[in-house]
């Protein structure tokens, strides 16, 4: 069993990355949770896909992080590695 909710897990995960990348330009940003940076948010299952939209149809997934976290912290401690300026 805990081999198929692992699984589970991450089809969600990645089905949630896919629906992001075909549908970001109509999300709102959520910038109040991701610190004063330019990286978007969207909720997925009890966690937040942090990402950074490349196209209209493209992003690249920067982080998961666990929506109990100090997101904007994070995202704010994370500058440099999320390529912020």
């Amino acid at each position: 069993m805990g081999k198929q909710l692992t699984s589970r897990y991450f089809e969600d995960l990645h089905e949630g990355a896919q629906y992001i990348a075909d549908n970001h330009t109509s999300f709102g940003s959520r910038h109040h949770l991701a610190g004063g940076t330019s990286l978007f948010l969207y909720p997925v299952r009890e966690h937040y896909i942090v990402y950074e939209p490349l196209t209209e149809k493209s992003i690249a997934v920067v982080a998961v992080i666990r929506q109990g976290r100090d997101i904007p912290t994070i995202c704010r401690s994370g500058q440099h590695r999320f390529g912020e300026s």
